[in-house]
């Protein structure tokens, strides 16, 4: 190494992320489209706040929206199948 280049630790220190925003678009950038990586993320992230949510909801509108999603759900998948 000669004394005019920096060392590698420093260069990756100069390409780190700075703040949270940077660092979300860093993951989005670096992680491929379509891959396991995002849905093991945000299964990661979902029970993380699932819980949070779940405690603070109120119990009937939340049902009914569970509910709701299961429906559409089988909608799509039996549209899914027979198409």
């Amino acid at each position: 190494m000669t004394t005019t280049e920096r060392p590698q630790c420093v260069e990756h220190i100069d390409r780190a992320p700075r703040d949270r925003e940077e660092l979300a678009a860093a993951i989005a950038r670096d992680i491929p489209a379509g891959s396991y990586v995002n849905l093991g993320i945000g299964c990661l992230i979902g029970s993380r706040l699932g819980p949070i949510v779940v405690r603070h909801a109120p119990a009937t509108p939340l049902r009914i929206l569970i509910g709701a999603a299961g429906v559409a759900l089988a909608v799509k998948l039996g549209i899914d199948a027979y198409a």
